[in-house]
């Protein structure tokens, strides 16, 4: 890694509103919720298409948000030039995501998910509830709100996802 890398950030090399802009494109044009954060979890752009379940339920309560943040760090540990889907570690919805890097640092994450298998389990949703203080009743209603994708269709767009991001980070990084 060289010197000049290791002070790069997000914000140096992607323009704010162009980032959110495209954020918010491809969340409309799929269905599918998206954020960029910092490889902390940290968000960097504002939620896109974020359900209630996650934006207005578990995301508020401390232990929900606790829990958000592994999950995403756990997905992006796992990522790799080939299609990652995983359930969040929480109640369950399919989640991916690929890192950003410049000059060879990991400079950020974006995170697309939120969406559910139509097989998805009430009863770890119920036990997750409880877990993060949440009435059970109101987490499930949320949860039958959330859009189903098989988790194929998932695949997919993580795969066209995953080769649009590397292609807009080879662009900038050709730029600066």
């Amino acid at each position: 890694m060289d010197e000049f890398s290791s002070e790069i950030r997000f914000t140096d090399i992607f323009e704010q509103a162009e980032i959110q802009r495209l954020q918010d494109l491809f969340s409309d044009a799929t269905g599918v919720a998206s954020i960029i954060s910092d490889p902390l979890g940290n968000p960097l752009t504002r939620p896109s298409n974020f359900t209630r379940l996650c934006s207005e339920l578990i995301r508020p309560t401390e232990k929900g948000m606790e829990l958000c943040r592994k999950s995403d760090a756990a997905i992006i540990g796992t990522v790799s030039s080939e299609p990652v889907v995983s359930p969040c570690l929480g109640c369950g919805l399919w989640e991916s995501g690929v890192p950003v890097f410049a000059g060879g640092k990991h400079i950020a994450n974006w995170l697309i998910g939120q969406v559910r298998d139509e097989n998805i389990d009430g009863s770890r949703t119920a036990g997750y509830a409880a877990a993060i203080g949440l009435d059970g009743t109101e987490l499930g209603k949320a949860l039958e709100e959330v859009p189903v994708m098989p988790v194929e269709k998932f695949g997919k767009l993580r795969k066209c996802f995953l080769s649009m991001s590397m292609a807009y980070q080879k662009r900038h990084m050709k730029i600066i």
